[in-house]
């Protein structure tokens, strides 16, 4: 069980919280959700330094990964074309334009989560693009 530091943005404020393992990471996301946002990327990131993020507040999804602040990023693959219109997240105070592809089912990008919080790894359970 992984500790990381939760952050996301709501209206004109940032906002922190510790989560302990992935039961209260998803928790977590469910509380924001329920709050109304839409196409928000909430990341966590370890005491090791590695990072996950995963997109609220929409139908499908996408998750992101790096494991220290140097390449290389990872994005999610999803099925969905990548000839489509980018997708937008808003995210440390300003939207975040990422390609279609990234795209992935919801429950898959809170799959991915539930495994980085338990691994502290990237998660295996979605394909990766490098970026």
């Amino acid at each position: 069980m992984h500790h990381a530091e939760a952050e996301w943005d709501v209206a004109s404020h940032r906002s922190r919280q510790t989560v302990v393992g992935s039961e209260e990471a998803l928790k977590l996301c469910e509380q924001i959700e329920q709050i109304g946002v839409e196409h928000l990327l909430v990341s966590f990131t370890s005491q090791q330094g590695t990072f996950f993020a995963v997109g609220l507040g929409a139908a499908d999804s996408c998750a992101v990964f790096w494991e220290s602040a140097d390449p290389p990023y990872f994005q999610s693959r999803g099925d969905m074309s990548s000839e489509g219109p980018p997708v937008t997240y808003w995210y440390g105070g300003q939207p975040s334009q990422m390609p279609a592809s990234v795209r992935i089912p919801r429950s898959d990008a809170l799959d991915a989560l539930a495994e980085f919080m338990s691994t502290g790894r990237r998660p295996e359970c979605v394909e990766w693009d490098e970026t």
